[in-house]
C-alpha cells in the first residue's frame, strides 16, 4: 500500500510539472498569436510608413520578437493553436485532481 501511495505521489508530481510546462506554452502561444498580425502588417509596409508604425507598436513588436525567440527554446511550434494547449492543461488538471482523490480514470486508446 505504501509503495502504491508513493507511486501515486510521483505520478501527480510528474503531471503537475508537465502541466506547468503546458501552461507556459499556452501563455507563449496566446502572446505570439496576439501580436503576429501586427508584426506581419509592419513587414508589408513601405519603409517610410514602417518606421512610424514601428514606433506606434513598439511594445507589441518587442513582445512578439521575445516570444518568437522562445519558440526554439521551449520546443514549441508557434502554429499550434493555444486552444489545443489549454484543452491539454484542462485534461491534465482533471487527471491530477482524480489522482489526488484516489480515483483512477482509464483513458480509452
Amino acid at each position: 500500500m505504501l509503495n502504491h501511495s508513493s507511486k501515486l505521489k510521483e505520478k501527480i508530481k510528474s503531471l503537475e510539472a508537465k502541466n506547468r510546462q503546458y501552461k507556459n506554452a499556452a501563455i507563449y502561444l496566446v502572446t505570439y498569436n496576439k501580436y503576429l498580425s501586427i508584426y506581419e502588417e509592419l513587414n508589408k509596409k513601405a519603409a517610410v510608413l514602417k518606421k512610424s508604425s514601428e514606433r506606434k507598436h513598439e511594445r507589441e513588436i518587442r513582445t512578439f520578437n521575445h516570444e518568437a525567440l522562445q519558440s526554439p527554446k521551449m520546443n514549441i511550434n508557434p502554429n499550434l493553436g493555444a486552444d489545443k494547449a489549454i484543452a491539454l492543461i484542462k485534461d491534465q488538471d482533471t487527471e491530477i485532481n482524480n489522482l489526488k482523490k484516489g480515483c483512477v480514470v482509464f483513458k480509452p486508446f
